[in-house]
């Protein structure tokens, strides 16, 4: 007989004990009391069932039977394939904490080693502390030191500010200084102190007071010495302001002068360019504008004067100006009636040099170049061929053709008149400047008028 419990689904073998339900049904005897532990009916049938009522049952076999039961046999290799899979669960289970000890120990040795190195660190650390605690100790000696030598520092300072007010002070600080000092353990010693310091600032004033006076006297001297300069300096300003003065009003009358002639000579040009019937007015205006060299064209240069050809200006000056005149500038000759007067601002002009082998063309267009100073050249009185070669050109002289070129000045014989005419009267009067040796005449200006 093969029969099975359905609660561990084993077969029921023989030698087990065998439990029955009221229902009939059979079990494991320790399986359905575990089960009606649980629930308190049959497993099957679902029938009341409980342990009183529950019916134990007894197989009896007999000896003779020596063939072993094919179902014990199969039970038994359940067993033994269930204990293989329960040996290669195991196993299986020891690989896997095998492997899992393996890679803890593989985390253990590198947690091992980062402690070992936080080890070290901390190690490092702790000699680094150390070596600051040392550091530490040795500001902590030296502040204790520096709050000493503040402390005497302090003491020190009390002292001075105590001398600064017995210096400097009123009688009463003073006063009360030395009281609150004759109280205190030291006050002998800072009152002995005040003395000594007054002591030697008393010798050390009545030095310098002895110093002062010295030297005050002899900046007395000084300022005494100072006042008579400055009083000789502001005579001598006063003499020159004066003579300044002088020399503006000689200077203003030196410009009225000029201006007079300057108005002169624009009415004698005026005067010389109206149409007039005069044979002599328009001689000379034929000599003045239609000369073979007019004195408003260039001169020619020579290379033994400059190295290059520059434009000359014709100075109108007159020609009164005698030898005096011609002194350096700033020296003037003084007037009979004033005082004499010297330009000390002006420096004295530079001579310019002469040359001997070229000779200006404006000589030859110079109407009164080898005159007598007078208007007797500008009538058409009789000549000769004397005064003629007297203004002729000399040397290497040239004139211009009137057409962008040079040709010599040609020698054109002249006729004397039958009659001479007398000369005319000058419109013109011209008062003798006061303080001149010449007159300054129309004559005297037509001589100087193209001369550099």
């Amino acid at each position: 007989m093969r029969a099975t419990c359905m609660i561990c689904v084993d077969i029921i073998v023989q030698g087990q004990d065998v439990s029955a339900t009221p229902c009939g049904h059979t079990f494991h005897a320790h399986c359905i009391t575990e089960w009606i532990k649980v629930s308190k009916s049959c497993p099957q049938c679902r029938t009341k069932a409980t342990e009183r009522t529950l019916i134990k049952l007894f197989f009896e076999t007999s000896d003779s039977e020596i063939e072993t039961d094919p179902d014990t046999l199969q039970q038994q290799i359940d067993n033994l394939k269930f204990q293989l899979k329960l040996k290669e669960q195991e196993v299986k289970k020891h690989k896997e904490d095998a492997g899992n000890s393996k890679a803890q120990a593989v985390a253990l040795r590198e947690e091992f080693r980062a402690r070992e190195t936080i080890i070290v660190d901390k190690e490092t650390t702790i000699r680094a502390l150390k070596t600051q605690l040392l550091y530490v100790d040795s500001v902590v000696d030296k502040s204790k030191k520096m709050k000493e030598e503040v402390n005497e520092l302090k003491g020190k300072l009390k002292l001075l500010q105590g001398l600064e007010t017995v210096l400097t002070g009123t009688t009463e600080e003073v006063t009360l200084l030395v009281n609150g000092e004759a109280g205190g353990s030291s006050g002998v010693k800072n009152i002995a102190t005040f003395c000594t310091v007054l002591k030697k600032e008393l010798s050390r004033a009545v030095e310098k007071r002895t110093k002062m006076r010295s030297e005050m006297m002899v900046v007395m001297r000084k300022c005494k010495e100072a006042e008579k300069n400055a009083k000789s300096l502001k005579e001598e300003v006063d003499t020159l302001t004066i003579s300044t003065r002088h020399l503006e009003q000689d200077n203003e009358g030196l410009a009225n002068e000029n201006t007079k002639l300057k108005a002169k000579i624009r009415a004698l040009e005026q005067s010389i360019a109206s149409p007039s019937d005069d044979v002599r007015s328009s001689a000379l205006h034929r000599l003045l504008f239609e000369s073979p060299a007019p004195a408003l064209l260039k001169r020619l240069h020579s290379q033994l004067e400059c190295d290059s050809v520059t434009p000359e200006v014709v100075r109108m000056r007159p020609s009164g100006i005698t030898k005096e005149s011609k002194e350096p500038t700033g020296q003037k000759e003084p007037d009979s009636g004033t005082t004499k007067l010297v330009d000390l601002v002006s420096p004295p002009p530079a001579k310019k040099p002469l040359s001997t082998s070229v000779h200006p063309l404006t000589d030859s267009c110079n109407i009164m170049k080898g005159g007598r100073g007078s208007y007797a050249s500008l009538h058409a009185g009789p000549t000769t061929s004397q005064a003629w070669k007297d203004r002729q050109l000399v040397g290497d002289q040239v004139g211009y053709d009137g057409l962008g070129g040079h040709h010599r000045a040609d020698e054109f014989p002249k006729p004397s008149p039958l009659m001479r005419q007398l000369p005319k009267k000058s419109k013109f009067l011209y008062k003798p400047v006061k303080g001149k040796g010449k007159t300054n005449k129309l004559t005297n200006y037509f001589e100087n008028t193209f001369e550099d």
